[in-house]
């Protein structure tokens, strides 16, 4: 019997489905599969991984998951914290980090302080000397090189 993850594990009696769904530029398509299951019974654990595992392989994007690059231009927004005017340059070292902390606050993101913190500044505790420059690298380079990875076209 062909059967949808879902519709198994809701009503494991229901006609076959297929479930299909659009949103923006990517579609994606959950695989059905034979669940192997007869009489009505709960498919088994071996059923249900090689279900979803068909479910995440009918995943289809026009891009991919990550993205990596380099612009051809790298900008420094030279980042100055409060009212010291002493810029924090890039690649950040271990002092302008430790500037950077000291003048945060916890973020609101939610980890385990175990493995990693979460640190936030206000926009109005921090300014960038070199502005314009950085975000015309960020709009003209940076976002068109992410957009084009993940597969935005236009």
């Amino acid at each position: 019997m062909r059967r949808q993850l879902v519709t198994a594990l809701e009503n494991p009696n229901e006609d076959d489905r297929e479930l299909s769904s659009s949103k923006g530029d990517s579609t994606v398509i959950m695989a059905t599969t034979d669940l192997g299951h007869q009489n009505g019974n709960m498919p088994t654990t071996n059923d249900l991984e090689i279900a979803i595992n068909d479910a995440l392989d009918g995943i289809k994007s026009r891009g991919v998951f990550s993205c990596f690059g380099r612009p051809h231009h790298l900008v420094d927004p030279y980042i100055c914290i409060g009212s010291d005017v002493t810029p924090i340059l890039l690649p950040l070292q271990a002092d302008g980090a430790a500037r950077i902390v000291r003048a945060s606050h916890q973020g609101s993101l939610q980890c385990d302080k175990n493995v990693r913190h979460s640190w936030e500044l206000r926009a109005d505790q921090f300014t960038m000397l070199n502005e314009r420059p950085f975000h015309e690298m960020l709009s003209g380079e940076v976002i068109p090189m992410v957009a084009s990875g993940l597969g935005h076209e236009g």
